[in-house]
This record gives structure tokens, C-alpha cells and sequence, in this order.
């Protein structure tokens, strides 16, 4: 086990080694040994916290154990066909019992686990389940109990500006056999204190006010604005600025509502309606608790105020549910991220997931330097984000309030380097001239599967405003929706803070909205408040329209949007070029043409938006850009072909056709050919000594307008010792095949395909070439390979 004395000091050096390595057994404290391996562990006691003493003997647990999600691949897979424009499979949305198909555990890691707990004394019967099965939740159990599951030991922590103890460890394991079926338990490494929330907003009641304008201004689309807007931002003045004035949300009786997460505090409308939206006075926020979440309007909180007033403000009469969570996330902290109560996102994305119907909108204002985030925890919440996004939900998170950099500037993980550290409050320290260390960002908006939202003020022109947090992600790698915007930004920026940041890292924010000046009422009195906290309400306001919309219409929601900002979604906002996010010494990036990392792709434009998911799709739109595949390089050939060459087979069958009548593909993958007697019975899988696994491939059309069939799996492949030893090294691979019928391109359907238009009719198919000489033929042939090219 590992042990510690009260300064937080390792005692036992050889258990030390273990935690760091991962790669012994650690001795249990009954004395035995068991073969494990760490799950996670933290270098030293976090900033903030003191070795408080050993807990109470009869202190107790209640542990949740993350179990491994046998198909959540699979799940993220189909979660960017139905968010890609361009596919067939868009905006079709899984049902709740879909999801949970995907993500729940296999029948071996369940037996596995439950087995392990029975040995420890945990009774099975005591367990409660997540719906999926993939969380389980443990009785309350003993501490020397949990120290010899975990092979480890528990002390008790003191957070010195509150006061309150904790029983935590700084390192955990599991038994080995079990590490590939346990992403995590917790709270273990977790260090969380309830109060102390950390949200995104900034008070502007001390900050000199400017005298308010007369007249208007014009806006980026030639609209006039009340010159007042430019320091007093109200639902009024986002209405005009992004084009939502006039609108009128038809959708609420077909159950388009917006969701917005709060933590501890509580929101009250009628003063806020009174003075800013009087044609909303009366309507009401329905409120959902959360594991113990108040709702008690005699003490309303600045935050949930400002969320509600301005989604209700932006929305009415669609409907707003406000979900009160307690506490916020758990982290490891840092020196600006306080600490925080458990899980807080997953206890509530549960919660949400649980039910059969969730809304199409969602909006959170809270978020946490990513690097205090234990890794396996940020990893697994942001894969419930996509469980949430393949329910049909958008999820807006505010991008933090910290430019560049924060606090100290400095790591967490034992040795103090100086980095980008953005978090909500900005930095009091400056810095030595651009050090080379590696720079964090704000978790979730890191994930990428939710939207981050960045924030810019004035309005003739919009300008990115210095607290916006912009950069990119350590843990998350670049999606490839981002591949066409983000590397010009990067090609600019060319050597500027070099070692700073992770050029490869998934980029933060996407977007952007106004985040200064907004008029909140609280208990009756009119504050201005600004930060990302005021922007992703925005911005998830104009979502919501934008959803109102498309139901209105018979059109699916939105869902998962970033693949459709970063493709056709490109041209309906305003693009933002002036203004920049210092911190940590250095002036931070600047805004500039295209995505940059302080305004993302820009402001929203509401009436271009509504066009671009109104209007048809076009073949040269559907070639600009993949949200698989990223840019998708323009053809050397004319899109049509001269004609008098050669030509190619074709296809008898319509795509309709041929999927009716079309059987599944069945494909062994193997090392060496099947050698299998005549007469043989045996199927050829078992008989194959290299057999390896096998997939199906189902019949299917592809967004380039042939059809054929399109099959993926995970398979594991164990690699030759080549000692020739029993012990092999296995190597995890993806394996997608897609196989296209020739000609099927050219081939007459028997009916329109394409996404219906905004009045219901079908969407004109994009026309397609005619077939080619012999060579022309080669080169789709190996583009098409290219697509299809399995990936490990």
C-alpha cells in the first residue's frame, strides 16, 4: 500500500516507485500481495489543502466505480454521422435506450467487478446502478475496507480557507486483471470542498459606467442599434444585434425547450421581466433538483439570474428548465481553482440522461482549469457529452474568464512550471518574457463534443474582449471538424509563444457572443454583469431559436453542432477582428480573419443561420468540407467529366432499391489464408489458425451518392514476441471497411434522397458526374480507398 506521513510525505519509497510506475504490485495492508496498477495519482498534496491526520476508524465511503463502456466507440462514431450535414444518417438521433445499448458495459466486465467486490465484502445487493448499468454505486463502506480494495491509504485533508476536512488519497489501484474494465473510482483522487462555486461571471458594479448614447448605430448587417447597446447589453439590444428581433418561437407545443445547469444557486424573473421583457411577465422556469439541489427563490445567486433572465429574455415563450445541482466538480486544484463538491457534471448529465426525453438546448457557465481535472474523470464526463449529443441535445459551455493565463501561471503536477494558465479570474502576476512551458485550458468547454463559448463587447464593431479565454486543450486532440479553421490561425501565429500551448490540442472557444454590460436583476436591484457566464447563455439563446425552427419545420434539432459551425454553418457569423487576451506577461492571442482563439468562428448571425439550415445543400457545399474527415481536397478534375471518353459500368439498381434487397457482408480478418479441407463443416473463422475477428458490413449509401456497404469494429491483435515468448504485446485497432458498388454513383433512384427543405419537400440530390476514361476511374478508386483506409 501506499502510505503517508502527516506532512504528506511518502513513507514507504518502493510503494512510491510503484504509484509513479504503475508497473508492481503494491503490498495490501492485511499483508498479502496482489498484482496492480495505478488508476491515477497526484505527485504531491494539492495547493490548498494541508495533511489534516488519519480518519476516523469508523469513518465510511460511499465509492462509485465508472465501469468501461463496451460500445462507446461505436456511440461516438454514429454521434458524427448524425451531426456531419452531409450524411445521410443527419439528425437522426438515438433514443434513450439506443444510447444506453452503447455505452453499457459488457456482461464479462460486470461478472469481473462484481466478483472483486464480493471478495472485499461488498454486498452485490447493496449495489444501485446507473440506467445503463455502467456506474455502480457502492454502500457506504469502511475506510480499511476501501484502503484494501484500492491498495491504498486514506487521510484526511484540510482546505485552509474554509476549514473543512476531506478523506481523500492521492493515489489508487485496482487489481490488474481489472484495469481494462474500470475507467475510474472516485471520490478518491477527487479534492472538493461544496462551497466556494467556482461560475464564470464578473461583477461590473464598481467599474465606471459610460454615460449612455443617444441615437443608433449601424450593425454588421446594416440594422440599427441603440448607441446605449455599446455598454448596456439587454434582451433588446442581443435581440437586434443578432438578428432574433421579430421572431416568434413556434415550437413549444411540439417540446423545443432549453435546459440550463446551475449549482447552489437559485434565480428569480418577474423584476427581470418587468423592466426588460413585459411580454414574458408571468411565464415561469420549471426547476428540477438534482441530488439535493435548493430551490429557494428568497436567496437568488447573481449567476442563475443571469443565465435564466437571459435565456427566458432571448427565448419566450419557448419553455426553460433550470437544473439545481449542488456543489461543482471535483479537481485537483490549483492556485485560482477552489475546491469544489463531487461530480457535479456527471451527477447531473446523469440525471438528464435518465429520462426518456431531454431538451434540445443546453447551457452551463461553470467550468475548471482543465489540468485540475483528474484526466480519466475529464475523459469519461466528456463522453457523457456525447451521450447528450446523440439524444439530440446542444450542449454551450462559457469558455472561462482567464485570456491566456491566471493566477500563479504554474502547474500543478509537482514541479511549478510557469504556463498559460486561463481560468475565470485574470492574472496579478506578471510573468518573465514568454517562458516556454505548456499553457491549459478551461474543462468542459475542452471537451469536444460541447460548444465553448468566448465572449466580445461593443457593437460598432464587435470587438474580442480581453477576459475571453481562448487556446487549447491538453488532454483532447484536435477534432477533425476543426482541421480546415484552426491551422490558419496556427500558420499566422507562427513561432509566438512557442512551448506555450499544444498547437495539436482541440482549440477553444468555437464561437463567441457579447460578455460585458448585461443588465441582471437581483433581489430587485439592477447589477451589470459581464464574462463568458453572460455568453453562453447567449449564445445557446440563439441555438434554441435556431431548433424552434427547424421542429416548426418537421426538421430533427441540431444536436451536436460543431461539425455543422465548422462546415456550412461558417458563413452566418460575424467574423470579429480586432481585440486580444493577455495574460501571464504576454499580450495572449489576437483576433483575426477566420477562427481565432479568443472570439472562435465569431458572433452568431441569426437570420443567415436560419437560411444555411433552411435552404438546400449544393455538391460543391457537400465537397468544402467533412466533419469525419476535416478539409476534403478539391478534385484536379471538372466536377463534370468531357464527354466521349470511356465509360465505366453502371449500377442497374436505385440506391432505395438496392438497400431493399441488398444482404449483409460478412468479413474474417485473418494473418494467413484459411486452409480448409473439402467437404469441411467446420465454419472458416474456427478453422483459420491466423483468424483474428470478423465484422459485417451492412448495406448503406455514402454522401457522395454511390452505395454499397460500410461495416466497423474494434478488434484487438496481439503482436508475435519476437523472443518468442508467450507474452505478446496487443494492440487496440479500429477497423472500418467501406465497399462501393461500381456505377452506383450514375445509377436513377426510384425517390428523392436529401434532407427535406424547409416547407417538407425533398432536397435536391447533388448531381453527379458521368463516368470517366479508365484512368479518371483509378483515381476514384483510390480516393475512395483513401475514405475508407482503416485506422488504429
Amino acid at each position: 500500500m501506499v502510505a503517508f506521513d502527516l506532512n504528506g510525505k511518502v513513507l514507504l519509497t518502493a510503494a512510491l516507485v510503484a504509484v509513479l510506475t504503475g508497473s508492481i504490485g503494491l503490498a495490501t495492508p492485511t499483508g498479502t500481495s496482489e498484482d496492480v496498477v495505478v488508476k491515477h495519482s497526484w505527485p504531491q498534496v494539492p495547493n490548498g489543502w494541508e495533511v489534516h491526520g488519519a480518519p476516523d476508524a469508523d469513518h465510511v465511503v460511499s465509492l462509485q466505480i465508472g465501469l468501461k463502456q463496451e460500445r462507446v466507440d461505436e456511440l461516438i462514431t454514429a454521434l458524427y454521422e448524425m451531426s456531419d450535414p452531409f450524411h445521410p444518417n443527419y439528425g437522426q438521433h438515438m433514443s434513450k435506450e439506443e444510447v444506453e445499448s452503447l455505452v453499457a458495459p459488457s456482461n464479462t466486465t460486470t461478472t469481473l467487478v462484481h466478483d472483486w467486490l464480493t471478495s472485499h465484502g461488498v454486498p452485490v445487493s447493496g449495489i444501485n446502478y446507473s440506467p445503463a448499468r455502467d456506474w455502480l454505486y457502492l454502500p457506504p463502506l469502511p475506510i480499511p475496507t476501501i484502503e484494501r480494495m484500492l491498495s491504498t491509504s486514506f487521510l484526511q485533508y484540510r482546505h485552509i480557507p474554509s476549514n473543512t476536512l476531506k478523506t481523500r488519497t492521492l493515489a489508487y489501484s485496482v487489481p490488474r486483471h481489472l484495469d481494462a474494465h474500470i475507467d475510474l473510482v472516485h471520490p478518491t483522487t477527487m479534492f472538493d470542498e461544496m462551497k466556494d462555486m467556482r461560475a464564470t461571471f464578473r461583477s461590473e458594479d464598481d467599474k465606471p459606467q459610460a454615460q449612455s448614447a443617444n441615437g443608433t448605430v449601424k450593425g454588421p448587417a446594416g440594422q440599427d442599434i441603440p448607441a446605449s447597446c455599446n455598454t448596456t447589453v439587454t434582451p433588446a439590444c442581443l435581440q437586434t444585434l443578432y438578428r432574433t428581433e421579430g421572431y416568434v418561437p413556434k415550437a413549444a407545443e411540439k417540446g423545443n425547450r432549453i435546459g440550463i445547469a446551475g449549482y447552489l444557486e437559485q434565480a428569480n424573473l418577474q423584476n427581470f421581466f418587468h423592466q426588460f421583457r413585459p411580454d414574458a411577465v408571468g411565464a415561469n422556469v420549471t426547476v428540477m433538483l438534482v441530488d439535493g439541489g435548493l430551490n429557494d427563490q428568497t436567496m437568488p445567486g447573481t449567476e442563475a439570474n443571469l443565465d435564466v433572465q437571459y435565456t427566458e429574455g432571448l427565448t419566450f415563450p419557448t419553455p426553460n428548465v433550470y437544473y439545481s445541482t449542488p456543489g461543482t466538480a471535483p479537481t485537483i486544484n490549483d492556485s485560482v481553482t477552489p475546491p469544489q463538491r463531487d461530480e457535479p457534471y456527471l451527477t447531473w448529465l446523469q440525471f438528464v440522461l435518465s429520462h426518456p426525453e431531454v431538451p434540445q438546448t443546453f447551457t452551463t457557465s461553470y467550468g475548471g482549469d482543465e489540468q485540475t481535472f483528474p484526466k480519466d474523470f475529464a475523459i469519461r464526463a466528456c463522453n457523457t457529452f456525447a451521450q447528450l449529443g446523440a439524444r439530440g441535445g446542444s450542449v454551450m459551455f462559457s469558455s472561462g474568464d482567464g485570456g491566456v493565463g491566471a493566477g500563479t501561471c504554474q502547474t500543478n503536477d509537482g514541479t511549478n512550471r510557469t504556463i498559460f494558465q486561463p481560468v475565470w479570474s485574470r492574472p496579478s502576476i506578471q510573468m518573465n518574457k514568454y517562458q516556454t512551458h505548456l499553457s491549459t485550458q478551461v474543462f468542459p468547454a475542452t471537451c469536444p463534443f460541447v460548444t465553448g463559448v468566448g465572449a466580445t463587447f461593443h457593437i460598432a464593431p464587435e470587438e474580442g474582449i480581453d477576459f475571453s479565454q481562448g487556446g487549447f486543450s491538453v488532454y483532447f486532440p484536435r477534432p477533425a471538424y476543426q482541421a480546415k479553421a484552426v491551422p490558419p490561425f496556427l500558420e499566422a501565429l507562427g513561432s509566438t509563444y512557442a512551448g506555450l500551448f499544444n498547437p495539436s490540442g482541440r482549440a477553444v472557444p468555437d464561437v463567441s457572443a457579447q460578455g460585458e454590460g448585461f443588465q441582471v436583476v437581483v433581489n430587485g436591484t439592477v447589477h451589470s454583469v459581464g464574462g463568458t457566464s453572460a455568453s453562453s447563455p447567449t449564445f445557446a439563446g440563439i441555438v434554441s431559436l435556431l431548433n424552434d425552427f427547424r421542429i416548426a419545420n418537421g426538421k430533427p434539432p441540431l444536436g451536436f453542432m460543431n461539425p455543422m459551425l465548422y462546415s456550412i454553418g461558417l458563413s452566418g457569423f460575424t467574423d470579429i477582428l480586432s481585440g486580444n487576451n493577455p495574460g501571464c506577461g504576454t499580450p495572449g492571442f489576437n483576433a483575426t480573419v477566420g477562427w481565432d482563439a479568443i472570439t472562435g468562428l465569431g458572433t452568431p448571425d441569426f437570420v443567415k443561420l436560419k437560411e444555411l439550415l433552411g435552404r438546400k445543400r449544393t455538391s460543391d457545399e457537400a465537397g468544402a468540407t467533412s466533419s469525419r474527415g476535416g478539409a476534403k481536397a478539391a478534385r484536379t478534375t471538372s466536377p463534370t467529366r468531357p464527354k466521349g471518353g470511356k465509360k465505366g459500368p453502371k449500377a442497374g439498381l436505385g440506391a432505395t432499391a438496392f438497400k431493399a434487397r441488398a444482404l449483409p457482408l460478412h468479413v474474417n480478418l485473418t494473418h494467413t489464408p484459411p486452409s480448409i479441407p473439402d467437404e469441411e463443416t467446420t465454419p472458416a473463422a474456427n478453422a483459420d489458425p491466423g483468424f483474428i475477428g470478423t465484422t459485417s458490413l451492412l448495406p448503406t449509401t455514402f454522401t457522395t451518392g454511390s452505395y454499397g456497404w460500410k461495416g466497423s469494429k474494434r478488434i484487438t491483435i496481439e503482436l508475435p514476441n519476437p523472443d518468442g515468448g508467450d507474452d505478446k504485446e496487443k494492440v487496440h485497432v479500429m477497423l472500418t471497411i467501406n465497399a462501393t458498388v461500381m456505377g452506383s454513383k450514375q445509377a436513377k433512384d426510384d425517390e428523392p434522397k436529401g434532407e427535406a427543405g424547409e416547407n417538407g419537400e425533398a432536397a435536391e440530390a447533388p448531381e453527379q458526374p458521368e463516368a470517366g476514361t479508365a484512368e479518371e476511374e483509378e483515381a476514384d478508386k483510390e480516393e475512395a480507398e483513401a475514405k475508407g483506409e482503416t485506422t488504429a
